[in-house]
């Protein structure tokens, strides 16, 4: 009793579809299921207050501008570094390197 080619070729293609659909489901609970998880970050947050939080913000933007006012000393060739240190100079207003030196100690 065995099949016709055309048979087999059908019932093949009834198991890839059946497979398809099983893997289309599964992503789908994966999918529903991160979306309705709360969010770490949402976590953290809740209980700190926003003066607080944009406090943190402001003193890691000048930790970041204090590394990148520190390459000034070691002469990188970095374009966007350089880009950087002109737009902290800019807004510092600061024209020679003592003054790089009394803005570093004004961030520390």
């Amino acid at each position: 009793m065995f099949l016709s080619s055309s048979c087999v070729i059908i019932i093949i293609i009834i198991i890839i579809i059946i497979i398809i659909i099983i893997i289309i489901i599964i992503k789908a609970t994966i999918i529903t299921q991160t979306l309705n998880e709360p969010s770490k970050k949402n976590k953290t947050r809740r209980n700190v207050k926003f003066w607080k939080i944009r406090m943190q913000k402001q003193i890691s933007n000048w930790r970041k501008e204090l590394s990148i006012l520190a390459e000034t000393g070691t002469g990188s060739d970095n374009g966007k570094l350089n880009r950087k240190k002109r737009k902290i100079f800019e807004k510092y207003s600061v024209t020679n390197a003592r003054e790089v030196g009394q803005l570093t100690e004004t961030f520390k």
